[in-house]
């Protein structure tokens, strides 16, 4: 049997995991994405102009979902996924467990997540396939748990950051998405005698792998990045995706262009006539630097 094998990359919506603290501005990140509309049970982006919906049990959440794939969305935003994870953990109990009081108390009593881990596996990953597959963008956000881990390499112990989910869910999540971006204060520890953790007032967006936290991304993007104030946010992450050619470059420049005035505009794609790959490499920076 023959086959035929493609090269090169391909182009595809982005499926990002969003997670830290309450009030850093998960939520505001994820409004800045292309015609977002929030699946929202919990109606925690009043503050936010966006679309909504806010189902209140898992069926109606799954429906939901459902239906946003088959509206002129671009993006589909799971704004809190614990509270998804307290949705499904209901339903399992009322479907299986209803002889005791609460999920709680049915694994307490020898009931297994067995179920409730088929029950991702099954509805929720699929509506993910199908999310991508329709070329929208996909975005969850959730609150992280502090946990002790224990280094094999070093034996030592430390706490660390990881999404606040039921541990079938945290696992899919980090399989099937392309990044998951820890956000939070940059802390720094002070020396001497009296040491001490300080936390500064800029919140970044941390993007790779830290003994301190969970996080990952597909891209090669910088190790952590700031979340700045009036800015749109989302556009600033595409623009790290770096793709050295000048079509890539070109892209990530409209990216910053509206984020300027009118004349600084004019000057910008003044700029950009006939420039080669390393004139626009500088005006990147450039514009980078200037927001």
């Amino acid at each position: 049997m023959e086959f035929k094998a493609e090269k090169g990359i391909q182009k595809q919506a982005d499926f990002l995991v969003v997670y830290g603290n309450p009030g850093l501005g998960k939520s505001t990140f994820a409004s800045g994405a292309p015609k977002p509309i929030f699946i929202d049970p919990r109606n925690r982006t009043r503050h936010l102009n966006v679309d909504r919906v806010n189902p209140k049990t898992w069926e109606e959440y799954l429906e939901m979902v459902k239906w946003t794939i088959t509206q002129p969305y671009e993006t589909i935003v799971l704004d809190e996924m614990n509270f998804v994870d307290q949705l499904a953990q209901d339903f399992v109990w009322r479907k299986h467990y209803s002889k005791y009081e609460s999920f709680a108390l049915a694994k307490e009593k020898g009931g297994q997540y067995n179920i409730l881990n088929e029950l991702y596996k099954t509805a929720l990953l699929p509506l993910f396939d199908e999310i991508r597959t329709a070329n929208k963008n996909l975005v969850v956000v959730a609150h992280p748990e502090v946990k002790d881990f224990a280094d094999p390499s070093t034996a030592e112990t430390y706490i660390r950051y990881q999404l606040g989910l039921t541990n079938g869910l945290n696992a899919m999540l980090k399989r099937s998405c392309d990044a998951l971006i820890f956000i939070n204060k940059d802390v720094s520890v002070t020396t001497g005698e009296n040491k001490r953790a300080v936390a500064g007032d800029e919140i970044y967006m941390f993007c790779q792998y830290h003994q301190a936290y969970d996080a990952k991304n597909s891209w090669d993007l910088p190790a952590k990045i700031e979340l700045k104030k009036n800015v749109n946010n989302w556009n600033v992450f595409q623009s790290l995706k770096m793709v050295e050619s000048v079509s890539g470059l070109l892209a990530q420049i409209e990216n910053f262009i509206p984020m300027f005035p009118a004349d600084k505009q004019a000057e910008i794609r003044i700029a950009l006539k006939d420039a080669d790959l390393a004139k626009l490499q500088r005006i990147l920076k450039n514009l980078r630097e200037a927001v």
